[in-house]
Formats: C-alpha cells, structure tokens, sequence
C-alpha cells in the first residue's frame, strides 16, 4: 500500500507540475490576450476616429459637389448665352455693313444730284445772262419790232418756267435724297441703342441731344432749317414739352420728313 501510494503521490506531483507549467502558460496567454485586447481597443477607437473623419470628408466632398454642379450648370447657362450674343452680334454685323453699303450708295448718288444742280445753275447763269442781252437788244429796238419782241418774250419766257420746273424738280429730288439718306446713317450710327432695332422704344434722357445734334447736322443744317425750331414741332406731334425724351424712331422719322 505504501508502495502504491507512493506511486499516486508521484503521479500527483507530476500532475501539480503539468498543471502548473500549463497555468503558467495560461497566465502568459492570459496577459498576451490582455494587450492584444488593449491594441485591438486603441486599433477600434483608431478606426472610429478615421471613420468619423472619413464620414466628415465624405459629406465636405458631396457639398463641394453640390457647388461644382451649380457652377457648372450657370457656366453652361452662360455659355449659351454668349454663343447667342455671339449670333446676335455677327447679325448685327451683317446688318451693319449692309446698312454701310447703303449709305455709301446714297451718298454716291447724292454727289451726283448736287454735281447736277450746280451744273443746271450755271447754265441757268447763262441763261439769265444771255436773257440780260437780249431785253438789253430789244429795249433797243422795241419800237421798231414790237411784234417780234412780243414773240422772244413769249418764247423766253417759256424757257424760263420750263428751266424753273427742271430746277424745281431738281432741288426737291435733292432734298428728298437729303431727307431720307440720313435713317441709313443714324441705324449705323445708334447701331447699339434699343430705339434703333425697336421703332417703340423711347430714345430716352441720355441719347436725345445725341440724336438731335445728329438731325441738325445731317438734315436741318443742310436745308437751313433751325434745330430749336423742330424740336419744338416734335414735342408738338409727341404731345409733351420739349425736350422730347420719349419720342421713339417711330415718332422721329415722320416730324423729320413733315419738317423738311
């Protein structure tokens, strides 16, 4: 018995050290769970922290592209914009050199017209001249050829009215020319106003002693009319005093062609 004993005893104690060396270990495990734990802790607040971040970076970055988007969307509207002003302003363009053909043919053909008064002026110079020298002959001879001075005078006289409706014709056809060639010139010279493209539009405060002085130059000043004076007739035809700021084309052109 005692040997037997003996035996458990020994197998206890081997077993007490098995365990204990296993304890040991467990401890050690133990104790390296406790740290990994601890690094996986700070590894998870880490985490959280980045992710919050992330989250933070995430709705800065989808409101940054909420703006962008609104840039682009007003960049693209702009964009549309400038190409129709673009359109619109090689229109304009088109309109203006025609406008300019325009005008340097009426001018060309209003040289011609004022080449030819002055022409029928001097011949009327020599008319009247030679008229002098004949009324001189016939005062001379009037009491011998009474008959035939009769005659001459009714002959001349005749010259005299034809060559007065040739002049008379001429001078309103040259007036007429003057008159109507200058809306060519204001469209090309108020091209950008809003009254130009738009007979409604009232020329305004700012563009009216403008327009004014453009009429007085290109119209009045030339038929030796007084620009004060028709500036009062038109405020007469608007219905308001002068200075007649809203006037519009519609109004302006007619007053113009009444006035002259």
């Amino acid at each position: 018995n005692n040997e037997e004993y003996s035996r458990q005893n020994d197998r206890l104690e081997a077993s007490n050290s098995y365990y204990a060396e296993l304890n040991g270990r467990l401890n050690i495990s133990n104790n390296e769970l406790e740290l990994l734990n601890k690094a996986l802790n700070a590894s998870n607040a880490e985490y959280s922290r980045l992710n919050a971040e992330l989250t933070k970076t995430t709705e800065e970055l989808n409101e940054q592209v909420d703006v962008l988007q609104v840039v682009n969307s007003n960049l693209t509207d702009t964009l549309i914009e400038y190409v129709k002003l673009s359109d619109g302003l090689s229109n304009e363009t088109d309109r203006l050199d025609r406008l300019n053909d325009d005008l340097a043919d009426n001018l060309l053909n209003l040289n011609k017209t004022l080449y030819g008064v002055r022409q029928e002026n001097n011949r009327l110079n020599f008319l009247i001249d030679d008229l002098t020298t004949v009324t001189s002959f016939l005062n001379e001879t009037a009491n011998t050829m009474e008959q035939t001075y009769e005659a001459i005078a009714e002959f001349l006289a005749n010259q005299i009215v034809a060559n007065r409706a040739i002049l008379s014709e001429t001078l309103h056809n040259t007036y007429r020319q003057q008159t109507s060639s200058w809306v060519t010139g204001f469209s090309t010279r108020f091209a950008t106003e809003p009254f130009s493209s738009d007979g409604t539009v009232p020329i305004g405060s700012s563009a009216f002693p403008q327009v004014m002085d453009y009429v007085d130059k290109n119209v009045l000043s030339d038929l030796c009319l007084d620009a004060s004076d028709f500036e009062s007739f038109l405020a007469l035809r608007v219905g308001s005093p002068p200075p007649s700021v809203n006037a519009t084309l519609n109004d302006l052109i007619p007053a113009v062609m009444m006035y002259t």
